[in-house]
């Protein structure tokens, strides 16, 4: 019996013992991670404006972060815990300036205590503080684990611990559930627990399975209905389309976790990996072009500047999401295809997608050809449209009803909408003004609209009735064309028009038309000419067989990024 014991007790103690390795594994990962990847481009000087001005009496801060700012969006005292981690990260980068200085230790340490000793660090969203700050905190502590105190530690800990008891674990939903997991990975490593860190991995394994749940009524925060649906788009805040924000983000952290946990007894399964790769590849494959997201897909987010790396350029999540599938040690069944669509977004290699896709779950389609991709965005019964939050998407009430968006070079539609002219989205029929703040979380109220496909051709229709004008509209995608049919167009209250906008790009070269009179290059201006038949702009020709009263303009447009969000400068852009 005593050796039945001691063979028991024996197998215990390896057990406990393996299982603290692989905690003690995970966290040297992140941290290399970290150290490997944070931009440390900054670190000095941020390092020596610090010293600056704890040497002129402001212990722990920086003079030019406003430590009580409320912004919902724009929110920088987070700033603040960005740049402690660039100064953690140069601390370990070997070559750095920094590197093994004991000042940026201090540095490190002063500035935690200075965030963690003042409670008004606030925003007015829950998202800064329970995401963003968590986050941030949280990565400075896995960076600095072995070399900050352990009151440091501790305090850390105990804040992390404070921002985790604010909502439950079930709170959350698809992204939003990943985004909160991280902070509570990082507190049960802290923790050294390991039940309660396989339970937050498990939060985010769960968001690696099809969701499925359809219904009528808009919710948010539903695990049954958000994230990755069967046809790959994805859903956020309800039934919205948000593989351009919350699905991007998404490629960038189930595929840290697929790296980080590789190997370890609480890994990925095969299914959950091959899912976050098909998503990769039959989603965001067919939404990017030379890493340069599609309009349709970025639902408010198209109102963003470079601020916080959000733009339609904003394919850095997407990037270093395919950086952690293409570098993993057993390659994903289809990891030749990640490389190439990591070739085109990174390096300009062609696109490997061509036919025509269609995302039905959000009435969403996209046809992609030799030197070309182009998408259409309808409002339903069952999908939501551009929602407007935190001041985010102001404008964006026409994009869904029709929206239509040509991508060659990728170049059209880059930084264009401070100045764009919203009561013209391209693909839409709507009156001429400038749109109301979208309705958040309303359902469309069509039940006609939708596509078919047959992965070679599309077509998509739309009874369309919104904002006092209706219209039956229609796209047909072929090859190397697509046609978009209009009839029964009325409503409108007389002193506003009702416009079909074909497309509203940057400028790129001369705009010639044709007419029954002949072929002409237009100057500066706006212009309608008489029996209108043709007109051609950056290697794409648009033909009008039925004429009608058509505007085409080549000319100056200013605007604001306040204009379409109100967190950013009302400075004029022209």
């Amino acid at each position: 019996m005593s050796q039945l014991f001691r063979i028991l007790f024996l197998f215990a103690l390896s057990s406990a013992a393996l299982l603290a390795t692989e905690i003690d594994t995970l966290r040297q990962r992140i941290h290399d991670d970290f150290v490997a990847k944070t931009d440390v481009t900054e670190a000095e000087t941020f390092l020596d404006t610090f010293l600056e001005n704890e040497g002129e009496g402001d212990y722990g801060s920086w003079s030019d972060i406003n430590y009580y700012d409320r912004d919902a969006s724009l929110w920088t005292p987070i700033f603040h815990l960005r740049r402690l981690r660039a100064i953690g990260a140069a601390y370990y980068r070997t070559g750095h300036s920094l590197y093994q200085d004991s000042r940026a230790l201090t540095v490190i340490e002063d500035g935690l205590d200075y965030w963690l000793s003042d409670s008004n660090i606030y925003s007015s969203n829950w998202w800064h503080q329970e995401v963003n700050t968590a986050q941030q905190l949280g990565s400075i502590l896995m960076i600095c684990h072995d070399d900050l105190s352990s009151e440091v530690l501790a305090a850390g800990s105990a804040r992390l611990a404070e921002l985790k008891a604010l909502r439950s674990d079930s709170y959350w939903s698809s992204q939003n559930t990943i985004y909160t997991s991280f902070s509570r990975i990082y507190l049960e490593i802290l923790n050294n627990d390991l039940s309660a860190l396989e339970a937050q991995l498990n939060r985010i394994k769960v968001q690696a399975t099809y969701k499925t749940g359809l219904g009528r009524t808009s919710v948010t925060n539903n695990n049954a209905k958000e994230g990755v649906r069967i046809d790959y788009s994805f859903y956020q805040h309800g039934a919205a389309l948000y593989n351009g924000f919350y699905g991007a983000h998404y490629v960038t952290d189930m595929a840290f976790w697929l790296a980080m946990t590789e190997g370890l007894s609480f890994e990925f399964s095969a299914e959950q990996s091959a899912l976050v790769q098909d998503y990769v590849l039959e989603g965001h494959q067919w939404m990017n072009r030379y890493g340069v997201l599609d309009p349709n897909i970025t639902n408010r987010k198209i109102s963003h500047d470079n601020y916080d790396y959000v733009t339609l350029r904003y394919h850095d999540p997407i990037v270093y999401g395919l950086e952690y599938l293409r570098d993993l040690s057993s390659p994903l069944p289809r990891a030749s295809e990640i490389e190439a669509f990591y070739q085109h977004m990174v390096n300009g290699a062609d696109s490997q997608v061509s036919g025509n896709r269609e995302f039905w779950k959000t009435d969403f389609m996209v046809q992609a050809g030799e030197g070309y991709q182009v998408s259409t965005k309808l409002w339903s019964y069952h999908n939501e449209g551009t929602e407007y939050l935190n001041g985010d998407g102001r404008q964006g009430q026409f994009l869904s009803v029709g929206g239509t968006f040509l991508m060659q070079d990728a170049e059209e539609y880059l930084e264009i909408f401070p100045i764009w002219d919203w009561g013209r989205v391209p693909g839409t029929t709507t009156l001429h003004r400038d749109p109301a703040v979208p309705p958040s979380g309303n359902l469309g109220t069509q039940k006609f609209a939708g596509g078919i496909s047959n992965g070679s051709v599309g077509a998509m229709g739309y009874d369309h009735s919104y904002d006092s004008v209706a219209a039956k509209k229609s796209w047909f995608y072929f090859d190397d064309a697509y046609v978009m049919l209009g009839a029964g167009v009325n409503g409108g209250n007389g002193s506003i028009d009702v416009n079909t906008t074909v497309n509203q790009v940057f400028l790129d070269g001369d705009v010639s038309v044709g007419t029954a009179a002949g072929e002409s290059v237009l100057g500066t201006g706006e212009f309608t000419p008489a029996d209108l038949e043709w007109v051609h702009h950056d290697g794409v020709g648009y033909l009008l067989p039925s004429g009608g009263d058509v505007t085409v303009a080549a000319k100056s447009q200013s605007g604001s990024w306040y204009e379409i969000n109100d967190s950013l400068p009302a400075t004029t852009i022209t």
